[in-house]
């Protein structure tokens, strides 16, 4: 039994695809097994997930007919059909760190469901510039309510891991997204939010990369798969990780996620808007590669009356930054007062 099932669906980024596949690759954990779901995709992509498949007997190919959105019923079949402990999933525009199966894992041991935080590649000119991060996590009853009500999440299924045991106790798993609901991932991890006594672990330590197709519209193949190798070789320094967690802004994923989704009190200081996303502070004068490996992770079980706290996840923060929150929130209240 192969110790993770690896599901990455695909309609038309051909031109990306292969990228997502090579992060697969280069995991830390061998013991893996890759199905490519061609959801109506074009003969490029078929040809590239055959090329692929043809070399590596860990990977195989579910061709389809287009599915209803993004074809989310043919991830069901596939979980079903395999037997791996851990289930995994890999958008196909989208990057891992070479240890991401690894250390999700790790938190699957001694829990159900399981996710990092999302970190956003905006191309130039974005006005973000940067990568941007969603700050929250999924131990905080908070950031549940919100994504139940499909207001706002802080990870997809690029980010997240569950145990396949898990998956099969839902009352109902991968299905066509309700037009209702604007993201797929947000109704399937509803799903999982909902269900009771589930052991649920929060990290904010980044190990993945998401380069949406959305923020790329316009781009020619030759773009894409340029920028796609640049981030390529950023994954392969020795410590990766730091170069995320410097860039990881603060004020705009409290702008737009705190305050705008989570809908705090005014009254709210620093400390509890943090606590509001599921987040401990550690303050560093600047952040170093052991202050992201040090950080614990949040864990949470959800039982009859929510979620019930065993620890809030912990997030590196440097003196700027805490200060940067706190003249937001000064801003924040006076547009309340208003």
């Amino acid at each position: 039994m192969p110790h993770a099932l690896i599901l990455l669906p695909t309609y038309d980024h051909q031109d990306t695809l292969y990228a997502s596949i090579a992060a697969v690759l280069a995991q830390t954990v061998t013991d893996w097994q890759l199905v490519i779901i061609l959801d109506g995709s074009p003969p490029k992509s078929h040809a590239i997930a055959h090329a692929f498949a043809s070399f590596d007997p860990r990977i195989t190919v579910w061709p389809k007919p287009k599915g209803p959105r993004l074809g989310e019923a043919y991830r069901d079949e596939v979980i079903r059909e395999h037997s791996a402990r851990f289930v995994f999933q890999i958008n196909d525009d989208d990057l891992w760190l070479p240890n991401h199966v690894e250390i999700l894992s790790e938190l699957l041991e001694t829990a159900d469901f399981v996710h990092g935080p999302v970190v956003r590649i905006y191309p130039a000119p974005h006005p973000c510039e940067r990568p941007a991060s969603a700050i929250g996590v999924f131990t905080s009853s908070e950031v549940r309510r919100a994504v139940q009500e499909g207001r706002g999440n802080v990870a997809g299924p690029t980010q997240s891991a569950y145990r396949r045991s898990s998956y099969l106790d839902l009352a109902e798993g991968w299905t066509t997204t309700p037009e209702v609901w604007s993201a797929t991932d947000m109704f399937m991890i509803s799903k999982f939010l909902s269900h009771r006594h589930l052991r649920v672990a929060s990290l904010t330590r980044p190990t993945s990369l998401t380069l949406h197709a959305h923020y790329r519209r316009g781009w020619s193949p030759e773009q894409r798969a340029a920028e796609l190798l640049t981030f390529q070789e950023l994954l392969t320094k020795p410590h990766p990780e730091l170069e995320l967690a410097r860039t990881l802004t603060f004020e705009r994923d409290f702008a737009g996620w705190c305050l705008d989704w989570l809908r705090p009190a005014p009254e709210l200081g620093v400390d509890d808007l943090l606590r509001c996303a599921g987040l401990r502070p550690i303050v560093v004068e600047t952040i170093e590669l052991e202050d992201v490996n040090a950080l614990r992770p949040g864990r949470a079980t959800v039982g009859a009356a929510g979620f019930e706290y065993e620890a809030l996840a912990e997030i590196a923060m440097t003196p700027p930054q805490r200060e940067q929150l706190g003249d937001l929130l000064t801003a924040w209240r006076r547009n309340w007062n208003s």
